[in-house]
């Protein structure tokens, strides 16, 4: 069975398609999670700000 080489690049440039996507799939998630984990930080430091305030007055 021969394969030509129009078919070998075909393919190789599909392989190289979905790598990228995956790869971009990773980073947003990644993104994501670090955005998710900045925001609870935030409103975690928040709730205990407004807490220690209420102890003072």
């Amino acid at each position: 069975m021969e394969i030509s080489p129009q078919v070998l690049l075909f393919i190789l440039f599909m392989l190289a398609v979905v790598q990228t996507t995956r790869f971009d799939e990773m980073r947003q998630k990644r993104r994501d999670v670090l955005a998710a984990r900045t925001r609870r930080a935030h409103s975690h430091r928040l709730v205990q700000s407004s807490s220690s305030g209420n102890s003072r007055a």
